[in-house]
């Protein structure tokens, strides 16, 4: 695949015209936009300016203009003022960034402060202050910072305008997070071949850095040295093995963890995440449960001390079970739930739970070879097992959805035995 020069990128930004509207009889919300004669094959969008997402339902679209059914955000939060690019292209917000000079190294450029400009922002552009880092090459980078985070894309271009009136072009080399050794890394390497670098050498130089990079559909072909990945993400290899112990290792909690809370604590962007967790599920090491993200070890190995306790307790509770709603600590409430989502506890409605030895038990005292398809009172159903109505009830419930009972109006037919 030929190499993209920085002056080859085209953004494809959409402007809103007008306000979010309802066509008659429709529940959904429309905007008008403006944007890129053909239009790309879109999923959703992302606003430039806050970077939030959402969907499109449906698209009418000619020449540059059209209309958008959306959903998944306020109508509210689309108006004139944002501008749009497909979701797969991955701009990011950040405050700081870096940036490499086009065209001859000795041009002019004198800080503290300036105006950044780039189609991804408003014409007027952003007050920023940067700093020119000069190198023994003879030319320079400047690294920006911004007291708002700023629309930063790999390889987009921008501008720079000094108090002077100096006027520099720019392409993006990299953002945040960005450590003093990470500036040294990227200078070292960005020029180490004469010439201007490709927008592929732009995000080579990222990968190689952190080890994973978000691609711009571009480059969705492009191959990166002993990187796996398709689509828009790559990840280094020894990145891959890296980030998948450091995940599993996060996920060996009671209950697991939360979905949504894994792309802050493992410090990646959602794509490269979603890219991780389906190669640990394709290779089975972990499972989805509920929106939260389990091992598959045996989770009696890694619970805590609290964990084990409320366990045994359970099961001396035996058919008598316990109401969550009757708990007052919502630390030992979660840790049921918990156990509930590695099934090791079962979870039956109204609350309740119950030991699987417990439930076992519950099935065996009335599912017996004698009483198959025999029909029972919950009166009697009762006095066979003890427990309190409500969870009597919750128990053949239970009972019903895995096939050992039917309801027939008021009565309960017993259909099959715990070992058949």
């Amino acid at each position: 695949m030929p190499k993209l020069n920085i002056n080859e990128l085209t953004l494809p930004l959409f402007s809103i015209t007008g306000k979010a509207f309802r066509e008659e009889g429709e529940k959904n919300w429309w905007i008008n936009a403006s944007g890129p004669s053909d239009l790309p094959k879109l999923d959703g969008f992302r606003i430039v300016e806050t970077g939030r997402s959402f969907d499109v339902k449906e698209i009418v679209w000619e020449r540059g203009r059209g209309k958008f059914q959306f959903k998944g955000i306020p109508e509210a939060a689309l108006n004139q003022d944002v501008t749009l690019i497909p979701e797969s292209w991955p701009v990011q917000l950040s405050p700081k960034a870096l940036f490499v000079p086009l065209g001859p190294g000795n041009q002019k450029l004198s800080g503290p402060s300036g105006t950044l400009k780039s189609p991804l922002f408003e014409s007027r552009g952003k007050s920023v202050s940067f700093k020119r880092i000069d190198t023994s090459s003879g030319r320079f980078v400047i690294l920006v910072s911004s007291r708002k985070d700023l629309p930063v894309l790999v390889g987009a271009p921008y501008s720079m305008e000094d108090e002077k009136g100096n006027l520099v072009q720019l392409a993006l080399l990299a953002a945040e997070p960005l450590r003093e050794r990470d500036v040294d890394e990227l200078i070292h390497k960005v020029y180490r071949f004469p010439g201007e670098p490709s927008i592929t050498a732009l995000y080579s130089l990222n990968l190689r850095l952190r080890g994973w990079v978000e691609l711009p559909p571009p480059l969705w072909q492009e191959e990166f040295t002993e990187s796996f990945g398709i689509g828009g993400v790559r990840i280094m290899k020894l990145a891959r093995e890296n980030l998948t112990k450091k995940l599993l290792r996060l996920i060996k909690r009671p209950g697991g963890v939360p979905k949504a809370d894994l792309a802050k604590v493992m410090e990646l962007p959602d794509a490269v995440l979603g890219q991780l967790l389906r190669w640990c599920e394709e290779d089975k090491k972990l499972i989805f449960r509920e929106g939260f993200v389990l091992p598959v070890e045996e989770a009696s190995t890694y619970l805590s001390p609290i964990a084990k306790k409320l366990w045994r307790d359970l099961e001396f509770k035996g058919l008598d079970g316990i109401h969550l709603s009757a708990l007052k600590d919502p630390v030992v409430i979660e840790q049921f739930r918990g156990l509930i989502r590695m099934n090791l506890i079962l979870g039956l409605e109204e609350d309740w739970v119950i030991s699987e030895p417990s439930y076992k038990k519950a099935i065996s005292l009335i599912c017996t070879p004698e009483n198959v398809d025999k029909t029972f009172t919950l009166a009697e159903l009762k006095e066979l097992m003890g427990p309190t109505r409500r969870l009597l009830i919750a128990l053949l419930n239970r009972m019903e959805m895995d096939g050992y009972v039917v309801r027939e109006e008021s009565l309960r037919r017993i259909v099959k035995t715990l070992e058949s």
